[in-house]
Formats: C-alpha cells, sequence, structure tokens
C-alpha cells in the first residue's frame, strides 16, 4: 500500500539569523514542531520513498 502523505524536508529562517529544519508532511506539522519561534518559510524538499513512512525530526543551526 503506497503512503498518501509524501514527506519533505522543510527550512525556516528567522529574524535572529538562526536557520530551523524540519521533517514532516504538511508545513502546518512542520510549523508545530517550532511553535514559540517566528518563522519565515524557505524552501520544501521532498525526502520520502514510497513506502517508507514519515518520522518527524527538527534541528536548528
Amino acid at each position: 500500500m503506497r503512503n498518501r502523505r509524501p514527506c519533505f524536508v522543510w527550512r525556516f529562517v528567522s529574524g535572529q539569523n538562526a536557520t530551523y529544519t524540519t521533517t514532516a508532511a504538511s508545513e502546518r506539522e512542520a510549523r508545530l514542531q517550532l511553535p514559540s519561534v517566528r518563522l519565515v518559510f524557505a524552501a520544501r524538499i521532498r525526502v520520502q520513498e514510497d513506502n517508507k513512512p514519515c518520522l518527524n525530526s527538527l534541528s536548528a543551526w
């Protein structure tokens, strides 16, 4: 069975010269992982292969 929710790496920047990268199925899910940070969307990169689940992860640079 094919997963209908593709997984993306979402990249955001903040006004404090920080870049945040998270993995989620939607931009809303990605933003919910960073609730206390004001973010500007920077990039969406598809990373999921057909049969693998989307696992959430987060990193800040």
